[in-house]
């Protein structure tokens, strides 16, 4: 395990710029130092179980032993940095950086290799903290696959907490959300605390109190023990999920820190509304006023003027979301909850009396500007000009500096509201965009199922060229199919037999009826329909049975058929799908009449 993590540390070391490993031939090098600490037989570690008291002791000797050699290694990196920036780096000095570099690394690995008992968990800690201070991220990353596939080693709080540090460093988004369903059990290996499958755990007793003492989830099957969030894994994973800009996450994971009550920075709050206001998100902003409104006597402490503000911005980030039709299209069906709840009385009220609570520190705040503007008006109106000039000069200059500031907050504030809007809108445009090619998509799946595998185009589906086109194509394939030109015969002949019963139909009618039916090509249209004579004809044989018979005016009702557009008689779902695409292939084949 050690020899493993001392190999991979000096091949790191020894790895240029473009990734070549040179081992030096020099016999003062650490690599040559470290081959002949082996051929001592070094390491000779000793059972920590012999002796735990000597065993920490000589790991917390390791651990200050490494510590002053990462404090000289900063001390040489920040010198070499200032001459990079300035830009009076010479070569020779940066030559010299590398070779104190692999000077160092080859203190550590001597350490971890002299030392008498084992290493241990705090001390992997304490190598990952220190590289990722110096930005060594490939040392980093040995000391994080040493741990988590060579090691045997419980993890502890800072352990969890410097491997999310680690992937949030490395911009690693992949593995730290990996790492992070293991913290909250969702992935069966855990972080690797204890792990059984569920048939063992039934079976044993000892399981069954291990599972039900500690804090366990049952994953695919296995039975795995979660972490201890304190608060260093808070903030760690805090810091991730706002560097990868997570907004409904890190909402969701800051509100139920302060919920739980712990004990984590109050500026993490202030990062993430800060967040929710810049990617202006509604859910998000949705979760934070929800539990701050349930939970406002804990996070009261926190609401200072600034604060007030940004949270004035999240309600009006609620305000001026969409409708609920344009939110269900907007947002996932397991996030909708939290904007439902904005139609909600109850919580309505509530939001109200959290806008009158944060106008308090804003209103503390412009009584305090209010009254520098009172003092410098004062002043400047009773100074004597010819006595003190600048005097009077600077006091209106203040006065006019807290003017100013006033009318750049109301201004940032609509600006706000319009991108907001703005952000709305966009996303609304999107989405929609999506949904119509996901239905021209429906729609061009539809048409060409209907043709042969043989004659189908492979370009209709890209979205490059016009629909125009793809559907000219497509038409042009289906009218030299013969059965399909048969299928449009059969359309043509029964749009005709349609036409000459409807006006058959409006023949027998009375000249008052038939008036009435020829107003409807009034309204831009060229006749009137095949259904709408059948339906006239219908009212008015069942007036007559009424004049008749004095019955009720339903027994001579001839019910009227369902048809399709154009007049075409439309055929129930219980039809086989050749008529049903024939049917909306109609107007390709059908002249017009």
């Amino acid at each position: 395990m050690m020899d493993d993590l001392v190999n991979k540390l000096l091949i790191e070391a020894y790895r240029d710029e473009e990734g070549n490993v040179t081992t030096p031939d020099l016999l003062n090098s650490a690599w040559n130092q470290v081959r002949m600490l082996r051929s001592d037989g070094y390491p000779k570690y000793r059972p920590p179980s012999h002796d735990n008291q000597a065993a920490s002791a000589a790991r917390e000797a390791l651990n200050k032993v490494n510590r002053r050699v990462m404090t000289d290694w900063m001390a040489l990196r920040k010198v070499y940095a200032e001459y990079r920036k300035a830009g009076t780096l010479r070569q020779s000095d940066a030559r010299n950086y590398i070779k104190k570099r692999e000077y160092f690394i080859g203190k550590i690995c001597h350490n971890l290799l002299v030392i008498e008992y084992s290493p241990g968990i705090q001390n992997y800690n304490a190598l990952l903290s220190g590289f990722l201070r110096l930005g060594e991220y490939n040392l980093a990353k040995v000391v994080v696959e040493s741990f988590r596939f060579n090691s045997h080693l419980k993890p502890t709080q800072m352990s969890i907490a410097a491997v999310l540090h680690y992937h949030r460093l490395t911009n690693d988004v992949l593995g730290f959300y990996t790492f992070l369903g293991r913290i909250t059990g969702q992935e069966k290996q855990g972080v690797g605390l204890r792990s059984k499958p569920v048939e063992d755990v039934r079976e044993d007793r000892g399981l069954k109190k291990w599972a039900q003492r500690s804090d366990v989830a049952v994953v695919d099957g296995f039975v795995v023990e979660l972490p201890k969030i304190d608060r260093a894994v808070a903030e760690a994973a805090l810091d991730g999920l706002i560097d990868f800009s997570q907004t409904r996450q890190a909402a969701t994971m800051v509100m139920a820190c302060l919920r739980e009550g712990l004990d984590i920075d109050p500026d993490y709050l202030r990062r993430v509304v800060a967040l929710c206001n810049t990617h202006l998100d509604s859910v998000a902003a949705m979760i934070i006023l929800r539990d701050y409104i349930s939970n406002v006597q804990d996070v009261s402490v926190l609401l200072t003027a600034n604060m007030s503000h940004d949270l004035r911005q999240l309600i009006q980030l609620v305000d001026l979301a969409a409708s609920n039709s344009e939110r269900a299209s907007l947002v996932p069906p397991q996030e909708s909850r939290w904007l439902d709840l904005s139609q909600d009385p109850s919580w309505q009220s509530r939001a109200n009396l959290l806008r009158r609570a944060l106008e308090i520190p804003l209103a503390l705040a412009r009584m305090q500007d209010v009254q520098k503007c009172a003092d410098n008006l004062s002043l400047y109106l009773t100074s004597e000009p010819n006595l003190d000039l600048s005097l009077a000069g600077s006091h209106y200059v203040g006065l006019r500096n807290v003017l100013k500031k006033h009318k750049n907050i109301q201004y940032g504030m609509q600006t706000f509201r319009s991108l907001a809007r703005l952000a709305w809108v966009t996303e609304l445009c999107r989405v929609n965009e999506q949904k119509l090619h996901a239905y021209e998509r429906q729609m061009l799946y539809i048409l060409v199922d209907a043709l042969p595998n043989r004659y189908r185009p492979l370009s209709v589906f890209n979205l490059k060229v016009p629909l125009s086109e793809r559907l000219r194509s497509i038409g042009a394939i289906t009218e030299s199919l013969p059965w399909l030109r048969q299928v449009g015969d059969c359309f043509n002949r029964a749009h005709k037999l349609e036409a000459k019963m409807k006006w058959t139909l409006a023949g027998y009618l009375p000249e008052d009826h038939r008036e009435a039916l020829l107003k409807l090509e009034e309204n831009e249209r060229p006749t009137f329909t095949f259904q709408e004579a059948l339906q006239a004809c219908s009212t008015y044989l069942a007036r007559l049975e009424q004049e008749w018979t004095g019955h009720s005016a339903s027994g001579l009702s001839v019910p009227a058929p369902v048809l399709g557009q154009g007049g075409v008689a439309r055929i129930t779902a219980s039809e086989t799908d050749t008529y049903f695409t024939a049917a909306l292939l109609e107007k390709r084949y059908v002249p017009a009449a």
